[in-house]
């Protein structure tokens, strides 16, 4: 396979909730990056006041399953969340997918949340991306924005939430090396 044909995609949701049966699925948003983390692309967030959740989950659908699996490589924070509640969506509304469980074995995907954990001292709780970037908030507040039509607020979240998450990346991908050169001096 040529380096070329991969395609790694930053990806994330906002959610009223945390599950996809009782819950809405507010946006997904993604962005296609280098394997260093540059944004090859613009960030896309589909938003579910502007179509409905269906019109969503179909064209998330589509863009991972319409192309090789190498062609969509996940990468955010807690993609086990992301992917769960969007492929409870997929059975929702009928769509053929793969078990998640099936769809996480077989199906490249970069998921920085055990670094969250190592940096936090080995403890899950306090573990989350704005503990281990310039991330200001954590998104507690969007499904609140979302009922109070505050959309914009959305949308601002959503961008300072995808740049703290590419900015802390790239200096780990760029300083990752390093690690590999204290353990050979040890």
């Amino acid at each position: 396979m040529e380096k070329d044909e991969l395609r790694f995609f930053y990806f994330d949701t906002e959610t009223t909730g945390f599950e996809p049966a009782s819950c809405l699925l507010l946006t997904t948003q993604f962005q296609q990056i280098s394997g260093e983390g540059e944004p090859l692309g613009e960030l896309i967030i589909h938003k579910s006041w502007e179509t409905s959740e269906k019109d969503i989950v179909e064209k998330v659908h589509h863009a991972i399953f319409s192309r090789n699996k190498w062609n969509f490589i996940f990468v955010g924070f807690n993609l086990i969340f992301d992917l769960r509640f969007l492929f409870g969506k997929f059975k929702q509304y009928g769509l053929k997918a793969p078990e998640l469980s099936e769809f996480i074995y077989d199906h490249p995907i970069f998921d920085i949340k055990p670094f969250a954990i190592m940096l936090n001292n080995m403890k899950f709780f306090g573990s989350t991306l704005s503990s281990c970037t310039e991330k200001s908030c954590e998104g507690k507040e969007v499904p609140a924005w979302f009922v109070r039509k505050e959309y914009q607020k959305i949308e601002d979240y959503i961008k300072m939430e995808t740049e703290a998450f590419l900015k802390t990346f790239r200096i780990w991908k760029k300083n990752i090396h390093k690690l590999k050169e204290q353990e050979k001096k040890e």
